[in-house]
């Protein structure tokens, strides 16, 4: 009897270990299976953020190139802008070409627009603004020395068919001396005037510089190349005036 009582405890023992064994292996591996399963859902999170952050990243690359192109062109087209207004005080360059350049430029402040932040929009704004008012002070006085010119020239060659010295000659004379010296003060005016807008366009065009590179990241000392562009602005602008004030003195 005491020989089954043991066998049967023996039996029932081993069957417990076996049982716990089998058990702790299965716990074992659910435990192992759980952490598979945890670090599978945090890889998998992981790389979801990466992907996103990835994306995020190459979106913002992509945007900041546009930017830049963007801003390129504007530097160019402010530049430009100004070139054009210095040229129509000169009488070699013809001014509904310079007009016509300068509307063919006009979609470039809508993209800048479009890509800038505040600032730099409200500069370029104001830049557009202005010289669109110069634009429009100054091709009609520039046409109208061009016209007072064309006329000149009709009468000195109509002149040219008279006989010198009589009074048709002389009052043809007379009449292209006065279109000349007409075509001669506003030409002048025109000058004073345009250089007037092209200092002003100077300024604006260098706050919208500033502006365009603060946003893109480049380095700049705002004050100081605010400052630079301004006194030699002055400076500049004090030599033209002197000098359309010895043209008018000559003039007169």
């Amino acid at each position: 009897m005491s020989i089954v009582c043991s066998g049967v405890e023996y039996v029932a023992g081993l069957s417990d270990g076996v049982l716990g064994g089998v058990l702790g292996a299965v716990l074992g591996s659910g435990i192992t299976l759980l952490g598979v399963w945890r670090q599978n859902v945090n890889s998998r999170a992981q790389v979801r953020m990466q992907l996103a952050h990835e994306a995020a990243q190459s979106d913002k690359e992509r945007r900041m190139s546009i930017k830049r192109e963007v801003y390129l062109a504007a530097s160019v087209w402010t530049t430009e802008s100004v070139q054009r207004i210095g040229a129509l005080s000169e009488a070699r360059f013809d001014a509904d070409t310079i007009s016509h350049a300068q509307e063919a430029t006009e979609h470039i402040p809508a993209k800048v627009e479009v890509v800038g932040e505040r600032r730099t929009v409200e500069m370029c704004i104001a830049f557009g603004l202005a010289l669109r008012v110069a634009f429009a002070k100054l091709v009609p006085l520039r046409k109208k020395g061009d016209e007072l010119t064309a006329q000149a020239a009709a009468v000195r060659r109509h002149q040219q068919t008279l006989k010198e010295g009589t009074p048709p000659w002389n009052a043809a004379a007379q009449e292209a001396g006065k279109l000349e010296l007409d075509a001669g003060a506003a030409y002048r005016e025109l000058g004073k005037e345009a250089n007037a807008e092209m200092h002003n366009q100077i300024l604006l065009q260098a706050r919208l510089a500033v502006a365009m590179r603060l946003e893109l990241g480049l380095p700049i000392d705002e004050d100081d190349y605010l400052k630079m562009v301004e006194t030699a602005n002055k400076e500049a602008r004090k030599h033209y005036d002197a000098m359309f004030a010895r043209l008018a003195e000559q003039a007169q």
